[in-house]
């Protein structure tokens, strides 16, 4: 693992009880990301890419193989985690400022402090959110916001995500892909997420890792390399041209259920 890699996972292999015998679902997973780059788990529904989410934050324990991030154990890395419906874990009595300031107080830091600092964070970020308001009177956009922020309260250098966009209406998704990107180029994150849609992993990723269906097989083999005539953040109007169209076409055939 050199300097510059930010992720680097060797062989994961990881098996479910089910049905009364184990299934495979991971067969050996192997990729490398680079700091400051943005990967996309890209594929169908039901086929593995939440397992391998809970191997890297260290929910899930794999039968074999490693996973390094930042050239340390798993375990021992600074995370921002965004979860599937994380919004669903805000907490409703308290108000968007209390929930991504959240980390902040369990770590022991001060009112006073965790309030700057989310002010900060939200100006730095650029996510504009109802910080007085509780969570039921915002919107899923605003919502998701929330999370992304209280993933980052804590200075995390990495960004992990787990279909942000899933639960967003089309225009919500595009104003948060804008704003990840900005983050990424303002911030210098790594950022890891899950995505079935071959529309939104392309106009997000430099990498992405195919996943066709189970049990998974990837290396570095498998990799597709999107390439961005603009540098980023990249500008919508590329989602209309035909050098994003063809990528489109590239990463639905790579993932492609076989």
């Amino acid at each position: 693992m050199n300097d510059s890699t930010a992720i680097e996972l060797r062989d994961i292999r990881v098996s479910r009880a089910g049905h009364g015998k184990r299934r495979r679902i991971l067969d050996g997973v192997s990729f490398t990301l680079s700091a400051n780059e943005v990967g996309v788990i890209a594929g169908p529904n039901g086929v593995g890419k939440t397992t391998l989410f809970e191997v890297l934050i260290n929910s899930m324990r794999a039968d074999s193989g490693t996973v390094q991030i930042d050239g340390g154990l798993a375990q021992e890395a600074t995370l921002g985690v965004v979860w599937q419906r994380t919004y669903q874990s805000l907490m409703p009595w308290m108000t968007m400022l209390d929930n991504i300031a959240l980390p902040l107080k369990l770590a022991g830091v001060p009112r006073r402090e965790r309030c700057r600092r989310v002010h900060e964070l939200c100006e730095r970020t650029n996510l504009s959110v109802p910080l007085s308001r509780p969570p039921q009177a915002t919107s899923g956009g605003e919502q998701q916001k929330a999370c992304i922020l209280r993933a980052l309260a804590r200075g995390a250098s990495m960004l992990l995500l787990d279909e942000p966009f899933s639960n967003l209406s089309y225009d919500a998704s595009i104003e948060l892909l804008g704003h990840l990107q900005r983050i990424r180029v303002d911030s210098g994150l790594t950022i890891l997420l899950i995505s079935h849609s071959p529309e939104l992993t392309v106009f997000m990723a430099d990498v992405v890792i195919p996943f066709r269906s189970m049990p998974v097989r990837v290396g570095a083999q498998d990799m597709i390399r999107i390439e961005c005539p603009y540098p980023s953040p990249r500008p919508l109007r590329w989602m209309h041209e035909e050098s994003f169209q063809q990528q489109v076409r590239t990463v639905r055939a790579g993932t492609r259920e076989q």
